[in-house]
C-alpha cells in the first residue's frame, strides 16, 4: 500500500509497528451511576507479528471492536481513507498523511450534510 521496495526495511517497519500497536490499551472510568466502574481494553486480540505472502497478520481485540458500535441499530463507526496518503516518502511531504487523515475525517463526520465536501481553512 505504501509503495515500498526493500523488503528488509519493510520488514523492520512492520516489526517495529506491530510491537507498538502491542503496547496500546485504553482505560474506561465510570461516571454518574457507573462511578468507580474501570475497564482496560487492549487492541490487541492474540495473533500478531506473521508475515505471510507479504501479508501482516494483526488480529484486533473483539472487545476493541464493540466499542465502536454506535446507534440504536448498532452499527460500527468506519471512516474511508484514501491509500494514496499513504504511499511516497513522508520526508519528502510530511504533512501529507495528515491532510488526508483531516480531511477524510471531515466527510464522515459530514455525511449527507451540504457540507459533506466543502472544509474551511484558518487564514490570517
Amino acid at each position: 500500500m505504501r509503495g515500498l521496495k526493500d523488503e528488509k526495511e519493510i520488514r523492520r517497519q512492520a516489526k517495529n509497528d506491530i510491537e507498538a500497536l502491542e503496547r496500546i490499551s485504553f482505560e474506561y472510568k465510570g461516571t454518574g451511576k457507573n462511578k468507580g466502574a474501570w475497564l482496560k481494553v487492549s487492541i490487541s486480540g492474540g495473533t500478531v507479528g506473521q508475515i505471510k505472502n507479504g501479508d501482516i497478520i494483526f488480529r484486533f481485540n473483539q472487545d476493541f471492536f464493540e466499542s465502536f458500535k454506535v446507534g440504536a441499530g448498532n452499527r460500527y463507526l468506519y471512516m474511508y481513507f484514501p491509500q494514496e496518503a499513504l504511499r511516497g516518502n513522508i520526508k519528502e511531504n510530511p504533512w501529507k498523511y495528515w491532510l488526508a487523515r483531516k480531511i477524510s475525517e471531515h466527510k464522515r463526520m459530514n455525511i449527507g450534510k451540504p457540507n459533506e465536501d466543502t472544509i474551511s481553512v484558518h487564514t490570517s
